[in-house]
């Protein structure tokens, strides 16, 4: 289940702050669980998982202007971007040759690159590696209807994007075709 809550925050400490929120929220209504009353533990490389609750998985993720939780009985890992201009150079070092066409022969450049680059973290954010991952090694094609094709086995996506250049990616890693399937939730109006 994806969570998403989309407003202004006056500075970055209300957005981490909402996002928290949010987070509290989606797993006491997909579990039950109280996650203040949780104890919060880190892999090596900082993901935090609930020690008491192994089999849920929570990744949450913010940027100007929106937050997003998502939460599964499988690894999953969520990333929200803005559209804004990108650097040619990060695209080289980050994607594919395949991906880097993609993005040259797209009528909107910024949209095609970020679409890439949420994808890439939302995997990275599901593996719990941080940027250890060569981001290269994870190669997405994307249609016109936003469905992705990946190279990753045992992996799904989920492409979602707003009218006001917001970008959400999820991945999901699992080999259970009935994990397969994302379900958006739609919190702006929650009360959270």
């Amino acid at each position: 289940m994806i969570f998403t809550l989309c407003g202004s925050f006056n500075d970055k400490k209300e957005q981490h702050e909402t996002a928290k929120r949010l987070l509290s929220y989606a797993l006491y209504r997909e579990t039950g669980m109280v996650y203040e009353q949780q104890k919060i533990k880190k892999n090596d490389w900082g993901k935090p998982y609930v020690s008491a609750f192994p089999q849920v998985f929570y990744s949450v993720t913010h940027c100007s202007g929106a937050v997003a939780v998502g939460i599964a009985p499988c690894r999953i890992g969520v990333d929200a971007e803005n559209i804004r201009g990108f650097s040619e150079a990060v695209a080289k070092r980050v994607c594919s040759d395949k991906e880097f066409r993609y993005i040259a022969n797209s009528t909107d450049r910024n949209r095609a690159f970020f679409r890439l680059w949420t994808l890439k973290e939302s995997y990275i954010k599901a593996l719990g590696v941080g940027f250890s991952f060569p981001m290269r090694e994870a190669n997405f094609e994307i249609d016109e209807k936003l469905n992705v094709k990946t190279s990753l086995c045992g992996c799904r996506f989920r492409l979602i994007e707003n009218k006001h250049g917001l970008i959400i990616a999820a991945c999901i890693m699992s080999d259970d075709d009935s994990v397969g399937s994302f379900m958006l939730c739609d919190t702006a109006h929650t009360e959270i």
